[in-house]
């Protein structure tokens, strides 16, 4: 009996020993996968870090693209405040000339209402008959440059 209790705890260690062999092939395979998952989780997470260095330079460039463009705003509507002050006093030059020719048109007929008081000679020192009321007779510009002084 002792014999057969041997050969039995034998046969038990033998298979123990075949369970424990083919443990440790399952943990070193399990071992070997597991590095291979952290190689690879490694080497995504370089890549991460890669794209966050990309982007973070991209955001840089849109920031510094930003700001450029703020300011060419800033220079666009600096320009266009001073086409707005330049366009005020243009109409505003424009208001006091059409002023000014109102005021030349009213003296003009002002000095015609006085010119009509006159009575104008026809160069023999007689009255030409002109009353004043009517147009007056019409000289030619070599009239009144070959008339002699006085008249």
């Amino acid at each position: 009996m002792v014999a057969e209790e041997v050969r039995s705890l034998a046969g038990r260690s033998a298979k123990a020993a075949r369970e424990t062999a083919t443990m440790l092939e399952g943990s070193s395979k399990n071992v070997e996968n597991g590095l291979a998952v952290a190689k690879r989780t490694a080497e995504a997470f370089a890549k991460i870090a890669g794209s966050v260095q990309t982007t973070t330079g991209l955001v840089g460039e849109i920031s510094t693209a930003s700001s450029e463009q703020a300011r060419g705003i800033a220079e666009i509507s600096k320009g266009l405040h001073q086409i707005d002050a330049v366009t005020q006093r243009t109409a505003a030059s424009a208001e006091e000339a059409a002023s000014a020719a109102r005021e030349l048109a009213a003296s003009a007929e002002e000095v015609q209402q006085l010119l009509r008081r006159f009575r104008l000679g026809d160069g023999d020192g007689q009255a030409t008959g002109w009353d004043g009321n009517a147009t007056p007779p019409a000289r030619s510009e070599s009239d009144w440059l070959d008339a002699p002084e006085g008249r």
